[in-house]
């Protein structure tokens, strides 16, 4: 007695889904099973007495460990204008070079926390700060790690100048 070809179809279809979804080994791109979330302490920043506290929050939902080795300079969010330009935020402290490693457990959270005063880098002159002009802007978590860069859902913020 022989198998009819549509069976034989059938158990390669399962075979393959199983080879491929039913191991239980490690992602090729770990990076997809981390969620990266933006929170702000507030939506409206009132420039210059008003400070943003924006929260980071990088989630691993894998089943695996992951490390994140954030760039050493870095603030761990950015803010894209309304041509989608990222604006250079100030003050960009940090030490050239330095590396630190976040090691995320299965289902475990990282939190980073950062005040922001409202200031980005000068055109004319880089390394000085000025206000941000008023407007909207997109605010979204961004955590470089190696080759690749997390990037969360953007926060709309408006920044208005004190009256």
């Amino acid at each position: 007695m022989s198998a009819r070809p549509e069976c034989l179809v059938a158990v390669a279809a399962l075979s393959t889904a199983l080879w491929l979804g039913g191991c239980d080994s490690q992602p090729l791109s770990p990076e997809d099973n981390v969620r990266l979330t933006a929170f702000v302490s507030h939506t409206e920043l009132v420039v210059p007495r008003d400070t943003l506290l924006v929260r980071v929050v990088a989630t691993n939902t894998s089943r695996w460990p992951f490390t994140l080795e954030p760039w050493g300079c870095s603030n761990y969010f950015r803010i894209r204008n309304d041509a989608n330009e990222v604006v250079p935020l100030m003050p960009h402290a940090c030490l050239l070079g330095l590396r630190s490693t976040i090691s995320l457990p299965p289902g475990k959270s990282v939190e980073l926390l950062n005040v922001w005063a409202g200031e980005v880098a000068s055109e004319s002159l880089p390394r000085r700060p000025v206000l941000m002009p008023p407007g909207e802007y997109q605010l979204e978590a961004s955590i470089g790690n190696g080759e690749f860069s997390l990037v969360s859902a953007p926060v709309t913020i408006r920044v208005r100048a004190a009256e």
